[in-house]
């Protein structure tokens, strides 16, 4: 059992004054931070040559503290002068947190030429642990990403975990209180007190964390691989927020409820009306959205998580956008698409689709999201388009649609590291451009960035239940790869394009799946058999994966009679 600082005895200050002075710092008024850091800077300044410190993580977390208090006062010009003279100066410049936290700083700041030769000066000192820094800059090298936990160094986050001095009871009375807590709380206390393996740390470093008392139990070995679990917690979208978008201006923080502009939307577009033709256009239905006015022009459409509103700019009265409401706020779909443009812009991955985002405003109970409007509408507005002549569409239109949709997926997991997780005909439009066809994804709500999971091959587990059991991928709610739930989820697409009803599949002997229905004689049926089993049966997530089925559709597509496309996009025109 390790005892917190709390007990040790005067003696043990003595050999390590920097532990009195810590605990000094934890005990004061979190709301005094002036004078808090008035004396932090004169400790810091006092064992600055103490070569009991010289390369002591404990107190090079003291000097970052000290540097990101002065990053949100008018002295931040000083901070990277300060860190870059720890260096000069030999102090705790063996210690590879150091030139992570500066080039945190240069990143916050989109210098990457210098975080890149930073991170570099770190490895050429050799600094600790080598192998994380090695890490970081490869990872940053590859993403032109750089994470760091900030939320380690802030004043809040310090006095609240950090042991202040408190009096010290008899030994027999202390274990005795530990035994009975742990009795009644030992899940929680071990999980909330266990620091997560993802980071690797030094043994100074380690020693470095806060002590807290708690039992670690000997576990036996397993092989199982760990699973990510979805949606992500509220936690994580924060610390991607924080770290990659806090400061983009596209990202609006409104510090009050937005109860009453959710009221007005309810009233002016009721549930049961919203089919129903919208009032005079005479009445201008105006929201204030941070900075921003808008006139709401109609409700365009309603799921369970969200509402879509069609509005207008009220001083850019050329542009018409669509505004999708969430309660409570849901920031990781703004995440997923702020990501996804800047690593189009990195990539030149200029075949891709994005919709373009306008701005997120984020208020303390919702989040209203604006983005380009795209006319055309959805691939379901796009079989309705047949109805009721007919339940299902042309096959050389579904064809079209479906190797237009591969491209953009093939696009979307090995270009850009994101898989979208929610594909259905409702969540896919359709876009005409100079009598161009194609499709455009949208709805990243469920989405999963697996540049920050690890990768392809790590396996993810939903706990939201399937939108359809019967047809909707199985595995869901059990382990499986990102990339497959999107390929399942083309297939019933396809399906539902092609034959006007849900997809529904059977498992043989060999648990290989099959759709139900039969491959009509005079469609396309080996494309169609190798399409079906490919997108139900994949393989292990490999970037080649979809390329021999993309042929496959070019080169059937480059035969077709286009008279039924045609009249698809005059179809479409005319909409």
């Amino acid at each position: 059992m390790i005892l917190s600082r709390s007990f040790q005895s005067n003696k043990d200050f003595e050999g390590d004054p920097l532990s009195k002075e810590e605990n000094k710092l934890a005990a004061f008024d979190p709301k005094d931070k002036q004078t808090a850091f008035q004396w932090l800077e004169k400790t810091l300044l006092q064992y600055k040559h103490d070569i009991r410190y010289t390369n002591s993580p404990r107190y090079l977390r003291l000097w970052l503290v000290y540097i990101f208090y002065l990053r949100q006062t008018e002295k931040s010009f000083v901070v990277l002068p300060i860190l870059y003279g720890l260096i000069e100066n030999k102090i705790c410049d063996k210690l590879a947190i150091l030139y992570e936290a500066i080039a945190y700083i240069l990143y916050q700041q989109k210098k990457l030429k210098q975080v890149e030769k930073t991170l570099l000066l770190g490895l050429k000192r050799r600094a600790e642990p080598v192998k994380r820094l090695n890490r970081t800059l490869h990872f940053f090298k590859t993403t032109r990403l750089l994470d760091f936990p900030v939320h380690h160094y802030e004043w809040p986050k310090y006095t609240n975990r950090h042991d202040a001095l408190k009096p010290r009871k008899p030994i027999q009375e202390q274990l005795d209180w530990l035994t009975i807590k742990l009795q009644h709380s030992i899940r929680s206390d071990v999980f909330r007190d266990c620091h997560k393996g993802t980071t690797t740390l030094s043994v100074e470093e380690l020693r470095a964390r806060h002590y807290r008392s708690c039992v670690v139990s000997s576990r036996t070995k397993t092989h199982a691989r760990s699973v990510v679990q979805l949606p992500h917690t509220s936690g994580f979208v924060e610390q991607q927020i924080q770290t990659h978008l806090f400061q983009n201006r596209s990202y609006a923080i409104c510090s009050q409820n937005s109860l009453n502009i959710i009221r007005q939307l309810q009233t002016w577009f009721p549930h049961q009306q919203q089919k129903k033709k919208a009032s005079r256009q005479q009445d201008l239905k105006l929201i204030q959205l941070g900075k921003d006015q808008f006139h709401v022009i109609r409700k365009i459409g309603q799921g369970g998580m969200a509402q879509i509103y069609l509005i207008q700019h009220t001083v850019h009265l050329s542009s018409v956008y669509v505004l999708k409401v969430q309660q409570p706020a849901h920031p990781w779909e703004y995440y997923v698409l702020s990501q996804l443009q800047q690593r189009i812009d990195h990539t030149q991955a200029t075949g891709f689709r994005l919709i373009r985002l306008n701005t997120f405003y984020r208020f303390t109970d919702a989040s209203f999201l604006v983005m380009d409007h795209l006319q055309y509408g959805s691939l379901l507005d796009a079989l309705n388009l047949y109805r009721p002549q007919r339940s299902d569409m042309p096959e050389s239109v579904v064809i079209l649609l479906i190797m237009k949709l591969l491209r953009q997926i093939h696009l979307l997991h090995y270009t850009l590291s994101v898989t979208h997780n929610d594909l259905k005909l409702d969540n896919v439009m359709v876009t005409l451009t100079e009598d161009e066809l194609d499709v455009v994804l949208i709805d990243y709500g469920q989405s999963i960035d697996t540049r920050i999971i690890g990768g392809h091959h790590i396996l993810c587990k939903a706990s939201w239940p399937p939108a359809c059991a019967e047809s909707d991928f199985p595995l869901f709610n059990k382990a499986y790869y990102p990339a497959h739930a999107d390929y399942w989820q083309i297939a019933t697409m396809a399906h539902f394009m092609l034959y006007g009803t849900p997809m529904r599949a059977r498992q043989d002997k060999h648990h290989r799946y099959h759709i139900q229905q039969t491959i009509r004689r005079y469609w396309h049926r080996h494309l169609w058999n190798d399409f079906f089993q490919s997108m139900l049966n994949p393989p292990l997530p490999s970037r080649d994966m979809l390329i021999p089925l993309l042929d496959q559709f070019q080169a059937v597509f480059d035969d077709l009679d286009l008279t039924d496309i045609k009249t698809f996009i005059s179809m479409l025109c005319k909409k």
